[in-house]
């Protein structure tokens, strides 16, 4: 569920809740980590339009993030993502590119069934109509339902004016 503010020109503010739209993707493991070598890998994946009227882009889009993460203790993980996504400007619906880059901490809490996080990450777009810099701080955990599924939960606030004031959200992962 997803929840946005907006203000008109006179001033009133509108507020939307609804789902955003549904990602479909895959991961695939590069290699493990070795001494200063992370362990990496790289997720495929497309947004597709399954959202609620004001938060579906009314088509697919896709992005590619290459993912890394060093063990840095027993169970505590140094982790990052650099992403490139096809992004709709939120006001002209033009498609434009979207960089990203995400550094954070995950902490292994019960032993493979349940892992907290923190990150930081900023959306950079370019050549965006109206879209600008955003800057995010957020956190979750994981819960290893089955040996195959796992149930995710976050929660975040944006850093700066460009981004959300605050978000929550919920989703599952697959493993085959």
């Amino acid at each position: 569920m997803e929840q946005e503010t907006e203000r008109d020109f006179n001033a009133s503010a509108h507020t939307y809740v609804g789902s955003a739209d549904m990602s479909i993707g895959f991961k695939i493991a590069l290699t493990h980590q070795a001494h200063v070598l992370p362990e990496m890998g790289i997720i495929v994946e497309a947004f597709v339009p399954a959202g609620s009227d004001h938060f579906t882009a009314d088509e697919t889009l896709p992005r590619v993030a290459w993912t890394y993460a060093w063990e840095i203790g027993e169970g505590l993980l140094l982790e990052g993502q650099t992403m490139i996504a096809r992004k709709l400007d939120h006001y002209t619906d033009e498609a434009y590119s979207e960089f990203s880059q995400a550094v954070g901490v995950k902490a292994e809490l019960i032993d493979d069934l349940l892992a907290s996080y923190v990150e930081w990450y900023a959306l950079a777009p370019h050549s965006a109509d109206t879209e600008h810099t955003q800057h995010v701080f957020e956190g979750g955990f994981m819960v290893l339902l089955t040996r195959n599924l796992q149930w995710d939960v976050e929660a975040g606030v944006g850093l700066n004016d460009a981004a959300h004031d605050y978000f929550v959200g919920t989703g599952f992962s697959y493993r085959r």
